[in-house]
């Protein structure tokens, strides 16, 4: 039985995405999972980062080569949406946890609507009631008008869900 920290890759939660699916990395984030993005596709910059602080993690890549060298998850998909459930389906042992920055990969935090005064457009702010701010670089989130789905914050299924923005004031 795989410890709760371990997927079916038998190394410790974590995921590296690199520039191949840089998008899929982000939504991934916001879903829960410890994501480092890696804008290279270079194998050597790679391996170092998966094999970092004796801590193995487990790559995701479009790249054949990449994936067969270092023992990733290959994407075959090219809408972020399909990747998602391509990656989904092979990490069922990981725990996600709350959900990260888009941007940085901090967990996010409960905000309350007065402290996002100001760093979000107004109709944002008279339209939603609950959001979701990044302790380490400022920034706020909260469900898209579109966003069909249970939200964020109880993600269950992944049809072309989204999450917007704002940038710290």
């Amino acid at each position: 039985m795989l410890d709760k920290n371990e997927n079916s890759y038998g190394s410790k939660t974590g995921l590296v995405c690199d520039l191949t699916v840089v998008k899929l990395g982000k939504k991934l984030r916001i879903l829960g999972y410890d994501v480092e993005i890696v804008k290279s596709s270079d194998t050597t910059t790679i391996e170092k980062v998966i094999k970092t602080n004796q801590i193995n993690k487990t790559l995701i890549t479009k790249s054949r080569k990449l994936a067969r060298k270092l023992s990733g998850i290959l994407v075959l998909s090219n809408n972020v949406s399909k990747q998602i459930e391509e990656v989904m389906s092979k990490l069922q042992g990981i725990t996600r946890g709350n959900p990260r920055c888009s941007e940085c990969n901090a967990e996010l935090i409960e905000c309350s609507k007065e402290n996002v005064a100001g760093k979000v457009p107004t109709y944002v702010f008279e339209s939603f009631e609950h959001f979701k701010c990044c302790p380490k670089c400022g920034k706020v989130f909260w469900e898209g008008s579109h966003f069909q789905l249970r939200g964020i914050w109880n993600l269950a299924d992944l049809k072309d869900f989204k999450l917007r923005r704002g940038e710290p004031k």
